[in-house]
């Protein structure tokens, strides 16, 4: 008598369940995939951002907004998603439309805006001269805003905030009264000026604003944790912004940095081989 036939369904009955294994293997893997780049807010709050930029444009062709174009960088350079805020609200103003009265406009609606669970950012890429004790910054003739209101306002914030001034003469900011809960990123001395790159227009001219937006990317991130915080951000720019101005300037960051503030995060490390925004040319190459 020939063998019983096998039955389709005994025969294939394996194979479906190692099918089914890797398809629950794919699924399961996808997901952890998913998760690992699009992690959860560590903060409820909003991180508010005023990044400006004002100074005359070098001549063309094409003409170069060497301010806006900082002031741009800085704000792309928080609004990396996902971002470790719940949301993030990040304005530019620069070119013509930053005056007194547009900048103390935005100031007014952080006020406003912002509660106790929030986070605020100023960023300034502009000129700056200290006289008689108050950094005013804005254009070569004319100032925009001084360190006196900036420091007014964010006193009046229900959060804590955080100030970037890359403009020579940064370090006579400290000459005014600074909020308690606010941490304050200068460029350089009173005494001394600040410059930047004029090689490649695609990546910021400030060496500060180079060094800034090579710290938020990850550059930063010493404790290897993929968060950039005020700590890790403040302890790496400085020195590094010292290093990329060597062969131009000499540039020495001022920190102002609260304690209780260090350990706040600012944003997620991007993925991807980190290598220097800009290295100069004629083989003196600035590298790490």
């Amino acid at each position: 008598m020939p063998p019983a036939p096998v039955r389709k369904s005994e025969e294939s009955q394996p194979f479906t369940t190692m099918r089914l294994l890797l398809i629950f293997f794919i699924f399961l893997q996808s997901g952890l995939t998913a998760k690992a780049e699009n992690p959860p807010p560590l903060q409820a709050g909003t991180l508010y951002l005023l990044s400006f930029g004002t100074g005359a444009p070098l001549p063309g062709p094409p003409p170069d907004d060497l301010y806006g174009r900082d002031a741009a960088f800085m704000v792309e350079a928080f609004k990396r998603k996902p971002s470790v805020w719940a949301s993030v609200d990040a304005k530019l103003v620069s070119g013509l439309e930053c005056t007194s009265k547009r900048l103390r406009r935005e100031l007014t609606r952080l006020k406003k805006m912002t509660t106790t669970q929030d986070f605020v950012i100023i960023h300034a890429s502009t000129h700056g001269w200290t006289e008689k004790g108050l950094l005013t910054l804005g254009g070569e003739e004319e100032g925009v805003i001084d360190a006196n209101a900036l420091a007014a306002c964010l006193s009046s914030l229900p959060c804590p905030s955080m100030v970037s001034i890359d403009a020579c003469q940064a370090g006579g900011a400290l000459h005014t009264p600074l909020p308690p809960n606010s941490a304050w990123l200068l460029g350089c001395t009173e005494k001394q000026s600040t410059d930047g790159q004029y090689d490649n227009q695609a990546v910021p001219h400030g060496f500060q604003v180079l060094a800034l937006c090579e710290a938020l990317r990850g550059d930063a991130d010493t404790n290897y944790d993929n968060i950039i915080s005020i700590g890790e951000l403040f302890a790496w720019t400085p020195p590094r912004a010292t290093k990329l101005a060597r062969h131009t300037c000499q540039q020495n960051s001022i920190i102002v940095l609260p304690q209780a503030l260090a350990e706040l995060p600012l944003t997620w490390v991007a993925p991807g081989i980190k290598q220097p925004l800009w290295t100069m040319k004629k083989g003196k190459e600035i590298s790490k």
